[in-house]
Parts: structure tokens; sequence; C-alpha cells
């Protein structure tokens, strides 16, 4: 297999935010890492070391599992240099093969309780520890096209990690996340954009009017509210 010209990036910002949504859903796992820090630094104004970062074990195995649950990526792409067989299909050489992380890393098979943010999973010695393959979870892609400021990323969020783990007052109140919801089913979305695909996706073929939620103007079918909505107000969608 050739690789491609890939480029692999983690957003630092968006798996901190899910490592900061996991620690304040899971307040067993924010008291385990505030043990660590209290173990690992004297105050929250110590500087984060070299040493530091190297004894902080339950601090990466948070980030670890983080990055299994939420990756960033969607995966590892390859250009098969001959023909392969995948699951029962034939796939010619020249195609373009995309690993899926998000599925890959959710697989029963791989891994026990697999949509829980377990990071003892990822701590050797650990009842709940269990080796897995080094290409199952690949937040930074893999081979010579790997980000290449993967250290620099890593270290960035466990600092940020052992400073937050200090605060041990991380809540997650999901009431204050406006909602949108669908007219037709009354499913709710946490913004414009996921309820315009789940009516695309579902509502398609279904005869109108719609009603526009804004402003009250009525339209015959789902591809003219669409029309409307992004012509009459795309910022506050």
């Amino acid at each position: 297999m050739q690789a491609p010209p890939l480029r692999l990036c983690v957003l630092t910002t968006n798996t901190s935010s899910f490592t900061l949504y996991h620690l304040a859903t899971n307040l067993n796992i924010q008291e385990k890492l505030y043990e660590e820090c209290l173990k690992l630094l004297p105050d929250c104004k110590s500087p984060i070391t070299a040493e530091v970062l190297s004894k902080a074990q339950y601090t990466k195995a948070v980030l670890k599992e983080s990055f299994r649950l939420n990756p960033i990526s969607v995966g590892v792409g390859r250009i098969l240099s001959q023909d392969a067989i995948l699951s029962g299909y034939k796939v010619p050489h020249g195609t373009v093969v995309v690993t899926q992380n998000q599925v890959t890393c959710r697989l029963p098979e791989y891994f026990s309780e697999p949509d829980k943010f377990i990071p003892e999973r990822w701590i050797k010695g650990h009842q709940m520890y269990k080796s897995t393959s080094p290409y199952l979870v690949l937040p930074f892609g893999h081979g010579p096209r790997t980000c290449i400021a993967r250290r620099l990323a890593e270290q960035n969020m466990q600092a940020l990690l052992l400073k937050v783990g200090f605060l041990k007052n991380l809540s997650w109140i999901p009431e204050f996340i406006p909602s949108k919801q669908c007219q037709l089913c009354g499913k709710e979305f946490v913004n414009r954009s996921n309820l315009n695909i789940h009516i695309r996706d579902s509502h398609s073929n279904q005869q109108g009017p719609f009603e526009c939620e804004i402003c009250g103007k009525t339209v015959k079918n789902f591809s003219c509210l669409r029309v409307h909505m992004y012509n009459k107000h795309r910022k506050n969608t």
C-alpha cells in the first residue's frame, strides 16, 4: 500500500473540550485525576516539568480514552497497490481506502463497554486493561505522514488536564444548551445543521407545508425551507 499526501491533525481545542466533557460527566474519574494532581504537584501554580509528565499515568489514560471515544480525524487513508478482499468484497488496486476511527474505536470485540469512558482500560496492571492493536486508535494518523506535532499536542493537553484537575468542580448542565426541535417528529437537535440533516434523511419525501420557526413564513416543501433559511437566516442557524 502506498500512502497519499495526507494532512492529518488533531484539533487540540476539540479534543480538550471532549475530555473536559467526559470529566464533567464522570465525577469519579475527575476525583482520581485530582488525586494524581495532588501527588505530582504541590499546588496548581507549580511548573509542569518533563518529570511530572512522565509520572502522570492516569492523566495520560484520560487523554487516551478521549482519543478513543471522540477521534477528531476520520481515519487513515491509503491507496491500494494491489487488489484486496475486504469483508468479502473485492476492492481493486488504485482504490483509496480510509479507516473509520469512530467505528473501530467503539467495537465491542476490541473494547469492553465501548461506549463508556473508562481511562483504566489503558493502565497496565489494572483489571480493565487489555492489550490492543496499535492500529486501532490512531488520532494522529500513522506512518511517515503522521501528525508532525503529535508530541507537542499531547504535552499541551496533558498539562491542561493537570492544571484543570485541581479545580475538582467541573459539572455538565445540558439543559442550558439550546435545542432545535423537528416539527414533524419532535426529535431535538443541538443546532440547525443537525436538524436539517435529520429532516433531509428522514422526512425529505414528506409533503409540506413547512413553517420557518424563526420568522413563521410557510413554504411548500423542505427544499424551499432550506433555501429560505440560507437566504434569510444564515446568521441565526
